[in-house]
């Protein structure tokens, strides 16, 4: 899709930092969505939902795990993160 340039001017009439209230937004047919993979993924898979621009790829954005800070977290907190880092290396 190399051909793609240019800038496109729009008025939102929705904006949202909810992600599944932008999926849902998409479903009900009222507009498109910008969504992490992950989040739009079983609609993607099941049809539901397609990508419009398969070829252009989207910037990494990093993903933060933010908790108090002490020298030995609880089997809860390690647990969790290790839960994370886990399911993270699956997203790829």
């Amino acid at each position: 899709m190399g051909g793609l340039q240019g800038k496109v001017k729009y008025k939102p009439s929705f904006s949202t930092n909810n992600a599944q209230g932008l999926i849902h937004y998409a479903l009900s047919g009222m507009g498109v969505a910008q969504v992490l993979d992950f989040s739009a993924r079983p609609w993607l898979e099941k049809g539901e939902l397609i990508r419009l621009l398969p070829g252009v790829t989207m910037q990494n954005l990093p993903l933060h795990l933010v908790y108090a800070r002490h020298k030995h977290p609880s089997a809860l907190v390690r647990a969790y993160l290790d839960f994370c880092l886990e399911w993270v290396g699956k997203l790829n």
